[in-house]
Order: structure tokens, then sequence, then C-alpha cells
């Protein structure tokens, strides 16, 4: 938790400071944030908390390795956000690679909460 905790601050300074310090950007763009899209930045905050906070109950109480097989849930839920809220146009390829994934990633989580040793 610590680790994260730096992390996030790192980060959080760091943009600040290219953000303040570029010629092309500034923090006009957060005036233009609608309710709606300041109700998802602090789920999004949220949500990361308490992800922060289940990776480490979940270190404590099992095995990191078999924690390993669940190491794909983000991008599951980032490519879900991408298809379902941001409506993002994939080639077919990219769709056909994700539905195999997807179904390995399935069949890896299956096993995992089923079938323990």
């Amino acid at each position: 938790m610590v680790m994260t905790t730096y992390t996030g601050i790192v980060l959080f300074v760091s943009s600040t400071i290219f953000v303040t310090i570029s010629s092309t950007m500034d923090f006009g763009f957060l005036t233009e944030f609608s309710w709606a899209s300041w109700g998802l930045v602090l789920l999004a905050a949220i949500l990361t908390i308490l992800e922060n906070v289940s990776k480490f109950l979940a270190f404590k109480y099992q095995e990191a390795s078999k924690l390993q097989k669940l190491a794909f849930l983000p991008n599951v839920w980032a490519f879900t956000v991408d298809l379902l809220v941001i409506h993002s146009h994939f080639s077919t390829m990219q769709i056909w690679g994700f539905t195999i994934l997807f179904i390995f990633y399935f069949s890896e989580a299956c096993r995992f909460f089923v079938c323990k040793p």
C-alpha cells in the first residue's frame, strides 16, 4: 500500500508540474467538465483505491503465484469501458484477438475459483 501511495503521489506531482510548465497545456479543461464527468472522475478514484486495497488483502491471504493468473482483470475492465462506454471502434482482427484472449482469461479464472488444489 505504501508503494501504491507513493506512486500515486509521484504521478500527481509530476503531471501537475508538466502541465504547469507546458506552453501548450493548461488546467482550463477542468472547467469544461460536466457534473457527470466529475462523478466519473470521483468513481474512478474510488475504484482505484478499492482495487489497491483488494490487491493488498489478496496478497495477504493468498499465495502470490495463484494471484498472477488474475493479473489480466484491469485489461478486461479497460476493454469493456472502451467498448461499452467510449464506443471505441476495433478492427476485426482486434475483436478476434480480444475474444480469444477473454476465452483464455475466462477459463483461467474458472480454474482458479473452481479447481482449487
